[in-house]
């Protein structure tokens, strides 16, 4: 239990106490696992602990537990902030596991963010299919950042008939924010 909590846990603490402790109500409101049926479900600000500025603290086991346990889109926000912090193998494994996930939502933004990460590692062909797969959802927030997405990874690998149509794709949707930076693609 040692290896899941922090500073407030002495070394000699047995797993039932740790457990105790971290399953117990604080304030009326505040517990860090929930129990659930199978296991514990950790509670959003704690997984946010686990991925944001102080992640680099946090052992990696915590944050493999802390993913483990995560519902689809506390696993994209693992992904992002995993992301952000340049830990892209951990990013594409918690957008995996909500795109496994099957959630008709959250899987899809998973795609979207899966593709992003292959593109920053330069697996354009991966980046490619992900990109893909989120384009033929034809939802309206997803589709068009795709879009953009499939356009740079095709502009990098010199396919530039089909960046240009999937540029064109962006700019047909309207989008106020994806529309410009498509135009400048083409």
């Amino acid at each position: 239990a040692r290896q899941y909590f922090t500073d407030g846990v002495q070394a000699d603490e047995s797993y039932l106490d740790a457990l105790t402790w971290s399953t117990t109500v604080v304030d009326g409101a505040v517990q860090l696992l929930r129990p659930v049926t199978g296991g514990f479900l950790a509670d959003d600000y704690l997984l946010d602990h686990l991925s944001g500025p102080d992640a680099a603290r946090v052992p990696d086991a915590t944050r493999r537990e802390g993913l483990a346990g995560a519902t689809p889109m506390q696993a994209i926000r693992l992904g992002n902030n995993a992301h952000l912090a340049g830990r892209l193998d951990e990013a594409a494994t918690a957008y995996q596991r909500a795109i496994d996930s099957n959630h008709p939502k959250h899987a899809l933004m998973a795609t979207l963010g899966f593709g992003i990460v292959r593109l920053d590692q330069g697996r354009l062909d991966s980046a490619a299919t992900a990109y893909l797969r989120a384009i033929d959802s034809n939802d309206p927030d997803i589709t068009p950042v795709a879009a953009l997405g499939l356009g740079s990874v095709r502009q990098e690998q010199g396919r530039l008939d089909e960046a240009a149509t999937a540029y064109q794709r962006a700019i047909d949707s309207n989008d106020p924010d994806i529309t410009p930076v498509a135009a400048l693609g083409l």
